[in-house]
């Protein structure tokens, strides 16, 4: 193959290999506070009792969920009471945590991700206001006075392909506002939920984005404004396998970290989604290619190609005209 040939086409692969291959993996990349968003259940009592849920969720800086890594949420506040502290993003860069206070504020609350050492100060906030001077009755440790809902029983989880899981349970009786799903990999150990399913009267729910060959337990309550009722009995099945209708034996149930809102949606909510615990390189997105290309034209790299590239046609038109010269001298 001729040099000038050669020349061309290793210029070439060069620089579509540049252009379209990704400029960074996206595991491990740390989150971008303009791509990050936090979401809350709204307001609660500053009486360090009750909680407010709040979702957050973390990209880079081309928009790439995060999944995976370990964060930590924290606040300015003292009195403030987050639970859990620290936990993993799921597959969809999502992360929920509950949060109490005894300081009447609205809290700015930081978001660490731990996999990058990068902190993310005021994602959110969340406002805590003035308990009601109402005595509290002797015994009780909240200002509610909604009367307490019934409790579901669970009849039947069953899998829904490699990543589904449907759930079925038995109505309560009034009064009911809505349900609640808390859900785990481990028996009475409930790491993720949704926090309202359906009103009174919706029985059936199905579960998302979940891991495949997985085994999950599942556990539902009534939520009555905001009075909480007792957890249903534990159900278990796994992701791509039969059917299971047959309800465990009913038992004590651990208490889901998150708590739901007082005033509730009527339609169910995300599901938070199945943590993955192996970093994926994700595919390439029309959007990353074209991060790319702007990251490629503004690089060191462009510049010495561009420059490479006249070097080539400068030797080019050279031998040219040195081949015509010749001919007319013939």
């Amino acid at each position: 193959m001729h040099w000038k040939t050669l020349t061309i086409v290793l210029l070439i692969t060069f620089i579509f290999g540049n252009l379209f291959a990704p400029l960074d993996a996206y595991a491990g990349n740390p989150p971008d506070q303009s791509h990050s968003s936090l979401s809350s259940t709204g307001s609660a009592p500053a009486d360090g009792v009750s909680q407010i849920t709040v979702t957050v969720t973390l990209e880079d800086s081309s928009g790439n969920p995060l999944s995976g890594d370990s964060v930590s949420f924290n606040t300015r506040s003292s009195g403030s009471n987050i639970s859990p502290a620290t936990t993993n993003l799921d597959s969809s860069g999502n992360a929920t945590f509950s949060i109490s206070s005894t300081n009447t504020s609205s809290d700015a609350i930081n978001v660490v991700d731990n996999a990058t050492n990068t902190t993310l100060n005021g994602l959110g906030n969340v406002t805590f206001t003035s308990p009601s001077s109402t005595p509290t009755p002797t015994g009780l440790v909240s200002y509610c006075s909604d009367a307490t809902p019934g409790v579901p029983v669970i009849t039947a989880a069953t899998p829904l392909g490699n990543n589904q899981i449907s759930l079925t349970w038995t109505d309560t009786n009034d009064p009911v506002s809505y349900y609640l799903l808390s859900y785990g990999n481990s028996s009475g150990n409930y790491i993720y939920g949704a926090p309202n399913i359906g009103s009174q009267g919706v029985t059936t729910y199905t579960v998302s984005n979940l891991a495949k060959n997985t085994t999950y337990y599942f556990a539902i309550k009534a939520e009555n404004g905001c009075m909480s009722g007792s957890y249903s009995n534990e159900i278990s099945t796994t992701t791509g396998g039969g059917s299971l209708s047959q309800t465990s034996s009913s038992t004590t149930i651990q208490t889901a970290v998150s708590t739901p809102t007082p005033e509730p949606t009527n339609s169910p909510t995300t599901i938070p989604q199945t943590p993955t615990h192996v970093k994926k390189i994700k595919k390439v997105s029309n959007n990353t290619i074209m991060h790319n290309i702007n990251t490629f034209f503004t690089s060191q790299k462009f510049i010495g190609i561009a420059i490479l590239a006249l070097l080539i046609i400068g030797i080019g038109t050279s031998l040219l005209i040195k081949v015509r010269k010749q001919k007319k001298k013939k």
